[in-house]
């Protein structure tokens, strides 16, 4: 039987929401961290639990294939032909699963797509680009065992820079490789401009949609000097930016507004501890000293050098 769980967007280890002022002391940041750990885990699509994914174009369709005698976790998700009992197929930017036996059931994206398929595993679909993202989730899966956390860096005040959120005029449509071989399709509206101990740092700001709408938030992709060694190879991220400020500037006839971009909340990409995550892979946003605030590297056989 097929039950429909509650929406849940990939890799939303993040809710704290970070505005012009920025958070006023570390209470905000340990909130954050202990989000941050538990999505790795807690959940029934945690970081930890995927267990398989695949990118369907459109009219391609999927199957769960399942070893007879093998655990839940070992299941995959096939396109081969030989299927179990449920199928998903990308009709039109949306997921169209179904249970061959007795339902089907179509998953408007847009609203969330988990889905309970029995023997402990959940399927979560989302569309990405022109693709529709499935993924398989193992309630058991080993890697909840063997994963120990990611650690950061004390909380460390001098790591909040002041700085300009700056608003381009149009959006630039920017596409970005990622760690799967794939391409993703972004938006830079802008870029955040400050200093620190004399040192220049500007980075881009990327949203999903041309449209930067009331409630829009941003993205920052970034490199810096600690990478592949004190912190994980590819990058990190910082997410969740509030531009409503910046929109209510332009009301004002300003194209900028001063800024507190709070680096203890840089994060890893999901493919630092995953091999099934597609990640954006950082370019041209570079810091050009270590940036020692936020998640340092994970430890294990995922952790690598600049992708």
């Amino acid at each position: 039987m097929v039950k429909f769980l509650i929406s849940v967007t990939w890799g939303a280890l993040l809710a704290i929401v970070i505005t012009a002022a920025g958070p006023a002391d570390n209470t905000s940041w340990q909130a954050f961290v202990k989000e941050t750990q538990d999505g790795y885990v807690k959940g029934e699509t945690a970081v930890m639990k995927l267990a398989d994914v695949v990118y369907l174009k459109e009219g391609q369709f999927v199957g769960i294939r399942c070893a007879e005698g093998k655990p839940a976790y070992r299941c995959k998700l096939n396109m081969s032909g030989y299927l179990d009992s449920v199928i998903v197929r990308n009709q039109e930017g949306k997921a169209n699963i179904e249970q061959t036996a007795d339902s089907t059931a179509v998953i408007n994206i847009t609203e969330g797509g988990a889905v309970d398929i029995g023997r402990g595993l959940t399927l979560l679909t989302s569309v990405q680009n022109d693709r529709v993202r499935v993924g398989l989730f193992a309630e058991t899966h080993p890697a909840l065992a063997s994963f120990k956390g990611v650690e950061f860096f004390d909380y460390d005040p001098k790591w909040r820079i002041d700085g300009t959120l700056v608003r381009l005029k149009t959006p630039k449509k920017t596409m970005i490789a990622t760690s799967r071989g794939l391409t993703k399709k972004y938006y830079k509206v802008g870029y955040f401009e400050g200093e620190y101990d004399g040192t220049v740092i500007r980075l881009p700001l990327f949203i999903n949609t041309k449209n930067i709408k009331a409630d829009s938030f941003a993205l920052i992709h970034f490199s810096d000097a600690s990478n592949g060694t004190e912190t994980y190879g590819a990058g990190r991220y910082i997410s969740h930016i509030d531009l409503k400020t910046l929109g209510d500037a332009e009301k004002r006839g300003a194209t900028s507004v001063a800024f507190t971009l709070d680096f203890n909340f840089a994060y890893n990409p999901l493919c630092a501890v995953s091999p099934h995550y597609n990640c954006p892979l950082v370019k041209n946003s570079d810091v050009a000293m270590p940036v020692l605030a936020g998640a340092k590297a994970p430890a294990g056989k995922f952790f690598s050098g600049k992708f």
